[in-house]
């Protein structure tokens, strides 16, 4: 039974003690022979940095008959092996369950300690760079997105705006929940559950090279228990960093993540595997239980962080206005900080989640730029209720709104430019924008796009006071290159450049090869590899 029903924030939670049950059951189907035999190879609990096992119990039930496990590591995750021999004695009755059951203690470290990781970094550095089945981090729109998003390098701030970005531009969607979309295809529909996220996270990572790992595992997403996928990406300085996009944790996770995995991709693994040694033709029929969990202990962050929230005591219909938090951190080590504002759905605001980079004893400061209801009764006011969230804290805000009879003069606002995002098919591109009018009146522009000094798709846009739209321009006969998006009206002129690679193929590094060797390699490759591989061979040249 899960004990654990009470919703609370996940990134709060810094220890968990817990006993975790998995099971999977099923039927054998069609006719036995003596000799036949089936092994089953189901995903285990291991140990790994900041998780300990210290109770583990494998059995699989054939026909009331128990059996017990050999254990196999295969590409460093645990399997319990369970092998059935003379299936034809349990013709009569061919269900089967398989329970897994463990406890586990997860500790969770927020902040930013310094680690080389020199040895895992030598192995695991081109295996994590290359694009795998569900990682397609050679897809030409993927990288040109990349570009255009994240301008840094392989760097603590780039890992930061990848999970920000995919955090709040992805919709968690359940109907995901049966299968596994790619990087490349989770882009395009911009929906999905944890699987998707984590590639997505993986491919932009490895764009920008940064080594990125799939991990797979349990989670509690502030209401219940349920398998999960996020990510470790690998920082100069830092080693190997946990990144969540969906719960938007980066360079840490909280401590109800239960690590099963980790790989180079989420095909690399299954929960229970079956080979059937049989002269028949005998079928497994399988079901994966959600996860049980029995909570023993629960432990919150405290004391990381003094946040001060500042916001207006009034409010009309329609106002803009600000909430502000001032964070002063009181940890020892930098940290990597996330901070959530929700608020009535009536209050516009563009964004809920942000990443914040917080150093040891210094203030940072954040602003939500948000729009009151606009509608209201005249003669009464409406008290709204928001909550702030951080790791240490949870803070409750009330916004009173008054409506007015007079009419809010129009004023002049900043027109903003948000994600800008291109998508490829063939000999085809389009690039699809959202535009926002932040101020009350209304406004005009022109949009088009640029090609060899040429305009295409050229749009007129008006936009009301407060008014964001979506918006694509399309050029068509385009394989390659450089394309401009202008934006331009009275006040402003905005370009943006796209550049749009032919598909990369993954530069393969051996790792017998010499050193002169790889490095004459990655002079002549135009793969965002580079930075990486001259920091790898000097430092290899201080170890020498």
């Amino acid at each position: 039974m899960n004990s654990f029903s009470l919703e609370i924030q996940p990134n709060s939670i810094s220890f968990m003690d817990a006993v975790v049950s998995m099971t999977a059951e099923g039927t054998l189907l069609g006719k036995t022979s003596e000799n036949d035999s089936i092994t089953f190879k189901a995903l285990s609990f291991n140990e790994f940095e900041g998780q300990k096992i210290s109770e583990l119990n494998e059995k699989l039930f054939f026909d009331g008959k128990e059996f017990s496990a050999e254990s196999e590591i295969i590409n460093g995750s645990r399997y319990a092996v369970f092998k059935v021999d003379k299936l034809n004695e349990f013709s009569l009755n061919p269900e089967f369950k398989i329970i897994i059951k463990a406890r586990v203690q997860r500790e969770s470290e927020i902040e930013l300690n310094k680690k080389q990781d020199f040895n895992a970094f030598l192995d695991e550095f081109t295996d994590y760079l290359n694009p795998t089945f569900f990682i397609e981090s050679n897809d030409p729109q993927l990288i040109a997105k990349a570009g255009i998003e994240f301008r840094k390098g392989a760097s603590i701030e780039t890992l930061m705006e990848i999970t920000d970005w995919v955090s709040n531009n992805i919709e968690y969607d359940y109907d995901f929940y049966p299968f596994i979309n790619s990087a490349k295809k989770t882009y395009e529909l911009r929906k999905g559950v944890c699987d998707e996220f984590a590639n997505l996270t993986a491919a932009f990572a490895r764009i920008k090279g940064i080594p990125a790992k799939y991990v797979s595992g349990i989670s509690f997403d502030g209401k219940e228990f349920g398998s999960h996928g996020w990510n470790e990406l690998f920082i100069q300085g830092k080693g190997w960093l946990p990144v969540d996009s969906t719960f938007s944790e980066a360079g840490f996770v909280d401590a109800a993540h239960i690590i099963l995995s980790k790989g180079k991709d989420a095909n690399e693994f299954s929960s229970v595997e079956t080979t059937i040694n049989s002269v028949n033709d005998l079928k497994i029929e399988m079901t994966l239980l959600k996860p049980e969990i029995e909570i023993i202990k629960v432990t919150h962050f405290t004391d990381l962080t003094e946040t001060e929230l500042i916001f207006p005591e009034k409010l009309s219909l329609g106002e803009k206005f600000s909430v502000k938090a001032k964070i002063k951190s009181i940890a020892s080590t930098e940290m990597i900080f996330p901070v959530e504002l929700l608020l009535h759905e009536e209050f516009i605001s563009e964004k809920e989640k942000h990443l914040l980079l917080v150093k040891p004893g210094k203030t940072i400061e954040i602003e939500w730029i948000i729009v009151s209801p606009l509608d209201g009764e005249k003669g009464k006011y409406f008290t709204y209720t928001g909550k702030f969230f951080s790791p240490d804290s949870e803070k409750e805000i009330e916004l009173n709104v008054f409506p007015e009879e007079t009419i809010v003069v129009s004023q002049e606002g900043e027109i903003k430019l948000i994600d800008v995002s291109p998508f490829k098919e063939n000999n085809s591109l389009k690039v699809s924008f959202k535009i926002q009018n932040t101020g009350t009146a209304e406004t005009d522009l022109n949009a088009w796009l640029e090609f060899n000094e040429k305009k295409f798709d050229e749009k007129t846009i008006s936009l009301n006071g407060n008014e964001l739209k979506q918006l694509n321009l399309s050029l068509d006969s385009f394989n390659y290159g450089t394309v401009f998006l202008v934006i331009e009206s009275n006040e402003l002129k905005s370009i943006t450049e796209i550049f749009v690679p032919l598909k990369q193929e993954p530069v393969i590094i051996p790792q017998t090869q010499k050193q002169d060797e790889a490095q004459k390699t990655t002079e002549i490759s135009s793969n965002p590899l580079n930075d990486f591989i001259e920091w790898l061979f000097s430092l290899i040249k201080k170890f020498l």
